[in-house]
């Protein structure tokens, strides 16, 4: 089929079914509204066409140039783009359903509010792509680059990303619940308000990260080295901390209850106001840091090291204390007896209701 009859058929609504495009040069056609199935077009070269509002089902886009193309709110439905060329293509609201992008280059490309649903990234670039609230769900993204990429509230749950290449992306108010991302260099990354609930962050390098107001709820950080970190008012409830490395981290108002920091060194770290209700922390290091009004409620510092560490009005309610090397605590709060028989109390045992027997 040559170019111009096809342009005439889309630009007159006919569906396309099953032609042979592969190698065309349709760079800078207008095909919008196109319709394609199972037209094979590998090879072709799409380069600044207009595709906008394009419906294709099973059609083979391999290693097709669409660089610069305009698909804003196109849908490919059980297509192929492996090794194809996106660099700078507008794809905004695009929809990407059951297709194979494996190592497709998305270089610069614009995918705001995109879905990408069920889609194989193996080794594709995202690399400085605007993903500003779109959803990449059940995909497969070993090796997947997403070097500088904008991640604003974007969504990549349950994501492996072990084997991603992160270096310089931006994360904010992002939502990767029960992510994978166990030994990643986030040093100095920006996740503020991100979602990292059940995420699994052992041995990552959080250093001097901006982690400002970070759900850890249930995440995995064992291991991990948030020294110099900024997590003000940032949630760890129920997280696992242990061995973790915190010192000199600014972790002011943060939420610690029900977590494990075992181990962990939060030497020199600022932890003013900071909640660490019902913590497991034994053998942690606590020297020089600030626990100004922090509350420590229930918690287990067994063994723990708090020597120069600053407890002005800190709550140590009840707390598990064995062998721990306490430093000027004179200033904190000890247990509180009220609360202490609030917490144990326990209703009395009702004496059995008599029987009236009428007579």
């Amino acid at each position: 089929m040559e170019r111009a009859e096809l342009i005439e058929q889309i630009q007159s609504g006919e569906i396309i079914t099953g032609a042979d495009l592969a190698g065309a040069d349709l760079a800078g056609a207008d095909l919008r509204g196109a319709v394609l199935e199972g037209v094979r077009l590998t090879g072709a070269r799409l380069a600044g066409a207009n595709l906008k509002e394009a419906l294709l089902t099973g059609c083979d886009l391999a290693g097709a140039d669409l660089a610069g193309a305009d698909l804003t709110l196109a849908v490919f439905a059980r297509c192929s783009l492996a090794g194809a060329s996106l660099r700078d293509a507008t794809l905004l609201k695009v929809k990407l359903l059951a297709s194979s992008l494996a190592r497709a280059d998305f270089t610069g490309a614009k995918l705001a509010l995109a879905l990408l649903n069920q889609v194989d990234l193996t080794a594709a670039c995202l690399a400085r792509t605007n993903l500003d609230r779109a959803a990449i769900l059940e995909a497969t993204t070993t090796s997947l680059s997403l070097a500088q990429a904008d991640l604003k509230q974007t969504v990549l749950l349950k994501a492996d990303l072990t084997t991603a290449s992160l270096a310089g992306a931006r994360f904010e108010l992002a939502m990767l619940a029960g992510a994978r991302l166990a030994g990643q260099n986030l040093a100095g990354m920006e996740l503020a308000m991100t979602q990292l609930i059940g995420c699994d962050l052992s041995g990552c390098d959080l250093s001097k990260a901006t982690l400002t107001q970070c759900n850890f709820t249930d995440a995995n950080l064992a291991g991990a080295n948030l020294a110099g970190a900024h997590a003000e008012r940032a949630l760890f409830t129920g997280a696992k901390l242990t061995g973790a490395k915190l010192t000199g981290a600014h972790l002011p108002q943060a939420i610690f209850a029900r977590a494990d920091l075992s181990q962990a060194d939060c030497s020199g770290a600022n932890l003013e106001r900071s909640v660490f209700i019902e913590a497991t922390c034994r053998g942690t290091h606590f020297e020089g840091a600030s626990l100004r009004h922090a509350d420590l409620s229930r918690a287990d510092v067994s063994r723990s090291g708090f020597a120069g560490a600053a407890l002005e009005r800190a709550r140590l309610h009840r707390v598990t204390d064995e062998d721990t090397e306490w430093g000027d605590r004179t200033a904190a709060f000890g247990d509180d007896a009220e609360l202490a028989a609030a917490e144990t109390w326990q209703p009395k045992e009702r004496a059995p209701a008599r029987r009236i027997v009428d007579t």
